[in-house]
């Protein structure tokens, strides 16, 4: 009906499909699709966007010219020294696109798309609206980071100050719920991965 609106009707409105053009130095993994696990994501590779592209020397700012013609959201490079071009730098200034790159080169294939799909929802989430481009460097993953490694007993001698019990009564209770599980259960078997006599 004319004039009516659909905000009233409890129904939700389609997510916006959000295009990135992954440029030709970015992993292909064969039968990877993103779409398998979001839906609302179109991932194409440059060198089936257009395979003259990545043919000879092809300028970047040029790919960013076609990803922005053909309404492409994002770019994603594993070369941030595009970064160092001017010409590259005012062609994105003036383009609503969105590049992707790493401020250190991982150059590993699963740490790459992992990284790019930890991310994506945070760049997506600042997308909306967007009438110039912006750069994105997504960093190295590491462990290096203080408690990012945590021993197992020193989190469990954490719990126990927190709960108020000694450590050794947080274990035994642990360790009596557990054999009652596995017995109950019929996993007696399993009591040996643990040193646990169940028999």
């Amino acid at each position: 009906m004319p004039g009516t609106s659909s905000a009233g009707s409890g129904e939700q409105p389609e997510p916006s499909r959000y295009r990135i053009l992954l440029d030709q130095n970015f992993p292909k993994p064969p039968g990877f699709s993103i779409s398998e696990i979001d839906d609302t994501v179109e991932v194409v590779h440059l060198a089936d966007f257009d395979p003259s592209l990545v043919r000879g020397k092809t300028p970047d700012w040029l790919i960013y010219l076609r990803a922005a013609a053909e309404r492409f959201d994002a770019l994603v490079t594993r070369d941030a020294r595009q970064l160092e071009l001017a010409e590259e730098l005012w062609i994105l200034t003036r383009v609503p696109l969105t590049l992707i790159t790493f401020r250190r080169a991982i150059e590993d294939p699963i740490t790459e798309w992992g990284q790019l799909l930890s991310y994506l929802p945070i760049i997506r989430a600042r997308a909306p609206g967007q009438l110039r481009s912006r750069v994105i460097y997504l960093p190295k993953p590491t462990l290096s980071e203080p408690g990012n490694i945590t021993k197992s007993k020193d989190l469990l001698h954490r719990m126990a100050g927190d709960t108020g019990v000694s450590a050794e009564q947080l274990r035994s209770d642990a360790q009596a719920n557990v054999r009652s599980y596995l017995i109950d259960n019929d996993l007696s078997e399993l009591g040996t991965v643990i040193d646990l006599n169940l028999s």
